[in-house]
């Protein structure tokens, strides 16, 4: 048995992961005290940096997803990102800092994040933060 060491045409090994600004958002979500990130985008965005974190770290992280489907990646989806901040606070009132991570999909959609935090901070978490 031989082993034959093939040359590679590039000098380097391009990682998607790496380009991934989404992923960074995630990673560095994790990093803040009392905070859940919510991920703007199809469930496969979270569970693919989920798993990754995972398998680094030897832990596991809570990161949300409002698991945007076909529907949504055409008319837009806000209405689950409402929900899932709701489902969040519910679930785990501790949280202080709730950060909306868009994916490369949902930013192509066009959907007004900024016209939909400043509707949050008016009516669902000053509502939340009240109890």
């Amino acid at each position: 048995m031989s082993c034959e060491i093939k040359q590679r045409e590039r000098d380097g090994v391009i990682n998607p992961i790496l380009t991934c600004q989404p992923c960074g958002a995630q990673y560095a979500s994790i990093g803040i005290k009392d905070c859940i990130a919510i991920v703007y985008g199809g469930q496969g965005c979270v569970m693919f940096v989920r798993m990754l974190f995972a398998q680094h770290f030897k832990d596991s992280f809570e990161i949300a997803s409002s698991s945007v489907h076909e529907d949504g990646a055409v008319f837009g989806a806000l209405k689950r990102v409402e929900e899932a901040v709701d489902v969040l606070l519910m679930r785990y009132p501790h949280v202080k800092v709730v950060p909306i991570i868009t994916t490369c999909s949902t930013e192509i959609i066009g959907d007004d994040i900024d016209g939909l935090i400043r509707k949050l901070k008016k009516g669902l978490l000053t509502e939340k933060s009240c109890r």
